[in-house]
């Protein structure tokens, strides 16, 4: 019996998630212009860590990432 050849685009999102957590900030950035999945995967790996401080711009920033369509799942 062949093997079936899997395509990335497949591929259950935990997997690429866990493809995008060795990948550089810059990588990512260019991975998540691939296709919506992989936009979520990266926005996951991308947007895991927040630092916010006691700025009016910080705050700005948050609601902008609170506001935006697909971060804010």
């Amino acid at each position: 019996m062949a093997a079936q050849a899997i395509h990335i685009n497949t591929l259950a999102l935990e997997l690429l998630t866990n493809i995008c957590s060795h990948l550089s900030v810059r990588n990512l950035k260019s991975f998540r212009l691939v296709s919506t999945q992989f936009e979520c995967a990266a926005q996951i790996e991308l947007f895991k860590n927040v630092f916010l401080f006691p700025t009016h711009s910080s705050f700005e920033r948050l609601l902008k990432l609170a506001n935006h369509t697909t971060i804010s799942k």
